[in-house]
């Protein structure tokens, strides 16, 4: 670019691509695909239980398996934003530092209560686990509370329907 040109001079399709290369910030491409891949994982693991499940005898309110799945995408595309967001609005620091460290034991937490359940039909220790899933996500909220408030509320849909998961598979245990 030229000192005096206010505008970027594309010479070529190359040029923009090294260009976007170069200056996209990466956590725009990481967190996004950290969380498909948590999200692919957290499927393959429930297509494995999926005849198991059914012959489990579930509550006449339980909610359906199309309405699980577009809870759980709306709280990955959620938990996606909150994310950036808090990485973009934050130093780092030891703050931020906890605060990711909180995002990845809860991306492990998820990915264990998926298999805890439906690969390995565990549901008194998935109950456990999901309690303690709850219990990092709300120390994630607190975590980034002070640098991304947004970020926080993003994360209150989740703590939500972490709770009203457990209580499904509660009432699951008890059913059976």
């Amino acid at each position: 670019m030229h000192k005096k040109c206010k505008r970027r001079v594309w010479y070529s399709d190359l040029d923009l691509i090294y260009y976007y290369r170069n200056n996209m910030k990466k956590r725009y491409v990481i967190v996004p695909a950290i969380v498909i891949a948590v999200a692919l994982i957290g499927q393959y693991f429930t297509g494995q239980g999926m005849d198991w499940y059914a012959t489990l005898r579930l509550h006449s309110w339980n909610p359906s398996g199309l309405v699980i799945g577009m809870v759980r995408t709306v709280i990955f595309v959620l938990g996606a934003i909150s994310t950036i967001l808090f990485w973009t609005q934050s130093k780092h620091d030891k703050t931020f530092g906890i605060a990711i460290s909180l995002f990845v034991d809860n991306i492990i937490l998820n990915i264990l209560r998926s298999w805890l359940f439906f690969v390995k039909h565990r549901i008194i220790v998935s109950i456990v686990e999901m309690i303690l899933l709850w219990i990092v996500t709300v120390l994630m909220i607190l975590a980034v509370w002070k640098r991304s408030r947004w970020s926080a509320y993003l994360l209150f849909p989740y703590a939500l329907w972490l709770m009203i998961a457990t209580f499904f598979v509660i009432r699951i245990y008890l059913l059976n």
